[in-house]
């Protein structure tokens, strides 16, 4: 794990330290928290200053890194300035790249804070079905967005030849759906695909924004769509049409999905 590494390589060098998020998330400390949450109201002041990404504050025995937009470590330590210097020179080499994709900065406003839930359906034999989502909702709250998403954008597009992008007012619950279709190989049945969808849910009063950022939601819905096949694929070995046994991965991919989300501010 990122953060398993990051801490060994410090502990090389010094004993009292903090990893943790820019909304002060601790990824791992060695710093008792009741001081580690005394150094928080210095570093939030400095952050107010817009302090970039690869810059280091001292305030000895505090020393600040801002490693990433999104994660920060802070020392305790009274070690030359040269000698801390060069050990944040080593982490960033080995480190910064690593930790930007595994902990972006997230947005209080971003596509993120607006989706409710999200659920990826596939047409199978027996009929549309959720294979998994995101966000604990009812069974037949599931199956009924599930079923809906599906064949709105089968019966209009006559199947995913082509990966469709839709927007779909749900009028009665005041949602607007954002949909997705594409296509998975039929396993059981080599040359043939049928239609799946990944519908992400948001509240119809955010049309407007979900309209002008169709660009960035096609390009994160082609990423998610290129897991959920992978892994269906995986769990369902040569049977496309087999019970559904293991939802958990699915599920972790719209989880993964929705943090990515929360990585795009709104634009108004």
């Amino acid at each position: 794990m990122i953060v398993d590494d990051c801490a060994a390589f410090i502990e090389k060098t010094m004993s009292k330290y903090a990893i943790t998020l820019l909304d002060g998330t601790i990824l791992k400390t060695t710093i008792k928290n009741e001081i580690l949450n005394k150094t928080f109201p210095i570093l939030k002041n400095l952050l107010k200053d817009q302090i970039p990404a690869g810059t280091s504050f001292f305030k000895q025995p505090v020393v600040f890194f801002r490693v990433t937009e999104n994660v920060i470590i802070t020392l305790l330590t009274n070690e030359k300035e040269s000698i801390i210097l060069s050990m944040f020179e080593l982490f960033s080499t080995q480190f910064t790249e690593r930790l930007a994709l595994e902990y972006p900065k997230t947005f209080d406003n971003s596509l993120g804070s607006i989706a409710k839930f999200s659920i990826f359906s596939a047409a199978r034999q027996a009929g549309p079905e959720p294979i998994g989502w995101w966000e604990n909702l009812d069974y037949d709250i599931i199956f009924k967005y599930s079923t809906t998403s599906l064949l709105l954008l089968v019966n209009e597009v006559r199947g995913a030849t082509h990966r469709t992008l839709n927007f779909h007012p749900f009028i009665a619950d005041q949602y607007l759906g954002i949909i997705f279709l594409f296509q998975i190989e039929n396993l059981k049945e080599k040359g043939k695909t049928f239609d799946a969808t990944i519908l992400i849910m948001t509240d119809y009063q955010f049309r407007n924004i979900i309209y002008k950022m169709h660009t960035v939601l096609e390009k994160i819905l082609n990423e998610t769509s290129d897991k959920l096949i992978k892994t269906f694929i995986s769990e369902f070995k040569d049977n496309s049409e087999a019970p559904v046994s293991n939802r958990e991965p699915f599920r972790k991919i719209l989880q993964e999905m929705h943090k990515k989300l929360k990585t795009i501010p709104l634009k108004y």
